[in-house]
């Protein structure tokens, strides 16, 4: 199986005082969107926000960054009288469904999230590279990432941005309202940090 089963600590100096203030982490914000329909359920619950950043590369990121755009979208067809489940709207994919209602995904105005990562695509731990692989099998594997990627994005319609590694806090009062990230590049297999910075 590939992704953390524990969650990672965003990497810049006084994040943890924006828990749940505008950080969430990726498992507590899974199990609420998989439980918070469920009669009886008292948990955590959470918005769901246009324009959301995801920090990651993983599979989990990939997972949060669906749910973002499923629950958004969910809302913005509610806006228009479409009542749609959401176990349908994730099977079909959003450009799928909203052509069945004579839809364009840019009808609905979505700003949509992003998933930041410190590392290129083909880097991406979405598929296991095995362990004294040769370089076909390699790329290969770093291909079929490529694959898996694209075909969720298409599907749900967030962005990616690579050789992106947070950098810094952007607040508001007692919120974390974005952040402000450093370049990238990869040497030797290594991240290496350059002098552009973006919020």
């Amino acid at each position: 199986a590939n992704g953390a089963w524990r969650d990672r600590s965003l990497p810049v100096e006084g994040a943890e005082a924006y828990l749940d203030k505008g950080l969430i982490y990726q498992n507590p914000f899974i199990i609420a969107f998989n439980h918070e329909d469920e009669p009886g359920y008292n948990g955590q619950r959470f918005e769901y926000p246009d324009g959301a950043i995801v920090v990651g590369g993983g599979l989990a990121s990939i997972d949060v960054a669906k749910v973002f755009m499923l629950e958004v979208a969910r809302a913005r067809l509610a806006e228009r009288g479409i009542d749609v489940p959401i176990e349908e709207l994730e099977v079909k994919g959003i450009p799928k469904f909203l052509s069945t209602h004579d839809l364009e995904y840019e009808d609905l105005g979505i700003e949509g999230c992003t998933i930041f990562y410190r590392r290129n695509i083909d880097d991406m731990p979405l598929a296991e590279i095995p362990e004294g692989a040769d370089e076909a099998r390699a790329a290969k594997v770093r291909q079929s990432r490529r694959r898996l990627l694209d075909k969720a994005m298409n599907k749900f319609r967030f962005r990616m941005e690579p050789l992106s590694a947070p950098d810094g806090l952007v607040t508001e009062g007692e919120r974390l309202v974005g952040l402000r990230f450093r370049r990238t590049r990869i040497e030797a297999g290594r991240v290496v940090m350059q002098d552009e910075t973006f919020e």
